[in-house]
C-alpha cells in the first residue's frame, strides 16, 4: 500500500475495499450454509451406488466434488478477510492523517 496516496484515491479504495468484502462474506456465509447439504447429497448419491453403508460418509468427504465446494468456499471467505484486511489499513491511514494534521496545528 502506498503512504502518498491523494485523500479521494483513499477514500475510493475505502469504499471498494467495504463493497467487496460485505459481499464476498455474503457469498461465504451462503456457501458454508450449504457445506452440510452438499456433503449429505454426496453421500445420498454414494449410497445409492453401493449398498455397503459403513464408509460412505468418510467416501463423501474425500470425494472430489466435496474438495471442489470446499476449495470454493475457503477462496471465497480468504478474498473477504483480504478485503476486510484492505479497508481496515487503509481507513488506519485516514485516521493517522486526521491525527498528524491535528498534532500540526497545535
Amino acid at each position: 500500500m502506498k503512504l502518498d496516496i491523494y485523500h479521494d484515491t483513499l477514500v475510493a479504495e475505502i469504499k471498494k475495499q467495504a463493497k467487496i468484502a460485505v459481499e464476498s462474506n455474503q457469498i461465504a456465509r451462503r456457501l458454508k450454509e450449504l457445506l452440510p447439504k452438499r456433503l449429505y447429497q454426496i453421500k445420498r448419491d454414494q449410497d445409492r451406488e453401493r449398498q455397503q453403508r459403513r464408509a460412505t460418509m468418510r467416501l463423501a468427504l474425500t470425494h472430489k466434488d466435496y474438495e471442489k465446494f470446499l476449495q470454493e468456499y475457503v477462496q471465497v471467505a480468504a478474498a473477504a478477510r483480504e478485503a476486510r484486511i484492505q479497508y481496515e489499513t487503509h481507513l488506519m491511514l485516514v485516521y493517522a492523517r486526521q491525527s498528524l494534521r491535528a498534532f500540526r496545528r497545535r
